[in-house]
């Protein structure tokens, strides 16, 4: 009996020696490993934590530093300290169509960057707050105001003037359009700006004239008689007769002012050579009776029958006959046998000025 508790107090020594010896063991180990150095910095300030744990939570828990959920550690060794670096998430907003969005950014970031990974595009219009290579910065906000613009316009016409010229290829009576007439016209274009929605802001932005053009209208003057018979005192023929200047022009390009045109009844006569008219004129060809109180002593006629196929040319009234009476006309001939041949004969009578 007396041998069973002596061993059992023998045990209970031999393990309270092989705890001290674990104790020293570990007491051992733990002073043979050194505190490890740490260098805790963000962006505001430095921590310096001396530590023997290598766990970084542990490190962070002791230095008294907490983490958001969007902070990260970067962890870089030396020699003889590790330094712990704390970066915290960045963030900008942007202010766009009626909403405020708030996006996480990266070192770098440009303002096109971070709107195309918000999927927000700017339209050629549009009013950008800042540059879209500009880098972005923490807190910044950027904003796009949307521009509508539009364009209408208004125009005010001058009407077109005309005119008229002469034509002496084209028949008496007849008229052409040598050019048309166009109206002159001015374009004004307006800018309706709307930023965001708003009232629309209106400006003119571009005038265009475009002139008028005259239109042209030609009349004609040309006139087409018979070829003169021998009969005929002159050679010459009317071409061309304006009635709007009162002009007649002959084929040898002579050209008389008209004051008037009258029918007349003609008849010829002769007279002995050297023989005095009633204005005191020698009778030749170009010296016709008259009445003169339808035409008066000296006026200038020019003398073609009404068929156009006698010519008698300019005259000039220089005398008198007692049968001479009203729209009658007495021609002088070199020969009687003009005078037959001539008889009587319904004439257009030009009286120039």
């Amino acid at each position: 009996m007396t041998h069973k508790i002596l061993s059992l107090s023998r045990m209970l020594k031999m393990l309270m020696v092989l705890a001290m010896c674990l104790s020293f063991v570990l007491l051992c180990n733990h002073s043979a490993k050194a505190k490890t150095v740490y260098e805790i910095s963000d962006e505001e300030s430095t921590v310096t934590v001396e530590t023997y744990t290598d766990s970084v939570d542990e490190v962070l828990d002791e230095a008294g530093v907490d983490l958001s959920a969007t902070d990260f550690v970067d962890a870089d060794a030396t020699e003889d300290t590790v330094q712990l670096s704390i970066s915290h998430a960045q963030y900008a907003t942007v202010v766009c169509d009626g909403a405020t969005v708030t996006a996480q950014i990266e070192d770098g970031d440009t303002v096109a960057m971070l709107l195309e990974k918000l999927n927000i595009t700017v339209g050629e219009d549009d009013i950008l707050s800042h540059d879209p290579t500009a880098t972005v910065s923490a807190g910044d906000t950027i904003t796009i105001h949307r521009v509508t613009i539009t364009y209408y316009t208004e125009e005010s016409t001058t009407p077109y003037d005309s005119t008229t010229v002469c034509d002496p290829t084209l028949s008496r009576g007849t008229t052409a359009v040598v050019q048309s007439g166009v109206d002159g016209r001015t374009v004004y274009t307006y800018e309706q700006k709307s930023i965001d929605g708003g009232e629309p802001v209106t400006t003119l932005v571009q005038t265009d004239t475009y002139d008028m053009q005259t239109e042209i209208i030609a009349y004609g003057t040309r006139v087409y008689f018979q070829t003169p018979t021998g009969l005929s005192q002159s050679k010459d023929c009317i071409t061309n007769i304006d009635d709007r200047t009162n002009t007649i022009t002959l084929a040898s390009g002579a050209t008389y002012h008209l004051s008037k045109t009258v029918t007349c009844s003609c008849t010829a006569y002769t007279a002995k050579s050297g023989s005095r008219t009633a204005s005191g004129r020698r009778a030749q060809v170009g010296v016709v009776a008259v009445d003169t109180s339808v035409f008066p002593m000296g006026t200038k006629l020019l003398i073609q029958s009404s068929s156009g196929s006698f010519l008698y040319g300019v005259a000039v009234a220089g005398d008198t006959g007692s049968a001479v009476k009203g729209n009658t006309i007495d021609l002088y001939f070199d020969s009687a046998s003009e005078c037959y041949a001539f008889g009587r004969r319904t004439c257009t009578v030009y009286v120039l000025s």
